[in-house]
């Protein structure tokens, strides 16, 4: 399988099952950057191993099994972020470490060689940093249009008119940042990443704007009132309601509340409950020069010398991470990897989990307790 279609699969999918009760209980916010990290982390591995210019999914099932398997023993209310946590990058490191080590028919014993190390630390500069490789995730609305004519800051499916419109409607009530940084980050401008840490959060809520004007934008700050989350649940009823609860506290006239919800009722039909998807766009190669430069530098340091997890850690390291920009970027070359909606992943985790309660009944020897465990996924 190709890591185009790899995170709409079973395989995905199934590689979440250790994680179903955590995605359960969590809030949607806590859910997103949970899926986002194994999402970045998947996607470096297919980087790692799938050679100059390509993507691999092979070992790639067994390599999220392990991950998932780890986080669920970590304790979660404590760690703030996945991405920084020390232990978690340690152990992925290892993983990684250990995968191209087996990829290699290679044993620990043989990275006290130089020779040998010099070539594992040039294999995994050149995968890792070495591609000046360009991200944007971007809702499927707008796929059509990326493809055929790049990432475009003049090919717009809503005008930057009609959304001046709909502040400035905001604005006449005190309410300012109704969508968000759309003003400074999106007028005749894209932003891209050069990074994949942050993908599927910005997949699932793109376009960020419409977003922001839903519920998840300043003006919405208070949460037992509004669903903040409700764009990337697709749940029509709440979003609605946002804006109705809203206006009626700053008491829009009837007339300005009618345009807002024309406005949020168009809007919604073109992008609600869509599939988030990531544009890969490779770059200019480093160039061997750099690459055994860099190498050279890290071998001889004596924190990275032959520790492989190490080099391979500061390989994944995120910098430079969001840009802007008024040009065309050309997508001719690029992949494009389709991400899981939200709402589907929840569904059929938690369908997952109750499968495996149901596949369990006939060892049940009380009804009872099997429907107490099901009512429990609920």
């Amino acid at each position: 399988m190709n890591i185009e279609d790899y995170f709409e699969s079973d395989r995905f999918f199934n590689s979440l099952y250790p994680l179903k009760n955590i995605f359960i209980e969590n809030e949607t916010y806590t859910n997103v950057h949970l899926i986002e990290y194994l999402v970045d982390i998947s996607i470096k591995y297919s980087i790692l191993f799938g050679g100059k210019h390509n993507f691999s999914t092979n070992g790639l099932d067994e390599f999220m099994e392990n991950v998932t398997n780890y986080i669920f023993s970590m304790d979660l209310k404590n760690i703030i972020s996945l991405k920084d946590n020390y232990d978690l990058k340690e152990y992925v490191s290892k993983l990684y470490a250990d995968e191209l080590l087996k990829k290699l028919k290679l044993t620990r014993d043989r990275l006290s060689d130089e020779n040998l190390m010099m070539g594992l630390c040039s294999y995994v500069v050149r995968n890792l940093k070495g591609k000046d490789y360009i991200f944007h995730a971007f809702n499927s609305a707008i796929y059509d249009s990326i493809k055929e004519y790049g990432i475009n800051p003049n090919m717009k499916f809503t005008s930057q008119q009609e959304i001046d419109m709909i502040n400035n409607i905001f604005e006449k009530y005190g309410i300012t940042n109704i969508f968000g940084w759309q003003k400074l980050n999106c007028e005749n401008k894209v932003s891209y990443s050069m990074t994949s840490s942050f993908s599927y959060s910005y997949g699932v809520r793109s376009p960020e704007w419409f977003s922001e004007f839903t519920g998840d934008s300043f003006p919405f700050n208070q949460k037992d009132e509004y669903k903040k989350e409700a764009f990337v649940e697709g749940d029509y009823e709440a979003a609605k309601n946002n804006l109705l609860v809203l206006m009626n506290k700053k008491q829009f006239s009837s007339e300005d509340v009618n345009s807002v919800l024309d406005f949020f009722d168009k809007n919604w039909k073109i992008y609600a409950n869509k599939v988030p998807i990531l544009a890969v766009i490779p770059g200019a190669d480093l160039g061997d020069t750099l690459v055994e430069d860099y190498s050279k530098y890290l071998l001889n340091d004596a924190y990275y010398k032959g520790n492989l997890e190490r080099i391979i850690d500061v390989c994944l390291e995120n910098y430079a991470i969001d840009g802007q920009t008024t040009d065309v970027i050309d997508t001719s070359n690029a992949i494009f990897i389709k991400l899981p909606k939200y709402s589907e992943l929840i569904k059929k985790v938690t369908l997952q989990s109750l499968l495996s309660v149901e596949n369990d009944i006939g060892k049940e020897d009380d009804v009872i307790d099997y429907n107490e465990r099901v009512r429990g996924l609920h």
